[in-house]
């Protein structure tokens, strides 16, 4: 039901009040449930506008979700914070990154590692161990040309 502007500002000078009611559409006899339900509005109070809106009926993707649930430490597009175990400092971040492969950067070693997760491995340079980022071979040979 669509009303114009003027039956709108009718509606107001008489300080008609609106009640939005939300019935369950089933199909064809939702329609005439509807005009019913207006008719016996009119006829009982006049002063009352009634807005009869039809609701559908919930789908099957509200029942069941699509999408397999995501471990925290894969998820991406997050902000994250971070407490030093050795010292009271704190970190807070955003990374578009998955956030064990950030944890990581910033020094978080898993007990149980990933296979997919970059790990920390110990290059032998000059008699001191110093931990380094694995990296692909591409970056290996960039580095050593440097």
């Amino acid at each position: 039901m669509t009303f114009t502007k003027k039956k709108e500002i009718e509606l107001i000078k008489k300080k008609t009040e609106f009640v939005m009611v939300n019935v369950p559409f089933i199909g064809t006899s939702t329609k005439p449930f509807i005009r019913r339900l207006q008719q016996l509005a009119k006829k009982r109070e006049t002063s009352y506008q009634v807005f009869v809106v039809p609701q559908p009926p919930p789908t099957v993707g509200q029942d069941f979700n699509n999408k397999d649930i995501i471990s925290k430490n894969m998820q991406s597009e997050i902000v994250y914070h971070l407490t030093c175990n050795h010292c009271p400092s704190q970190y807070i971040g955003q990374t578009t990154r998955q956030a064990i492969r950030r944890m990581i950067e910033h020094g978080y070693c898993e007990s149980s590692s990933n296979s997919e997760s970059t790990s920390i491995i110990t290059a032998q340079t000059d008699s001191t161990d110093i931990p380094l980022l694995r990296r692909s071979d591409r970056l290996k040979e960039k580095r050593k040309k440097n």
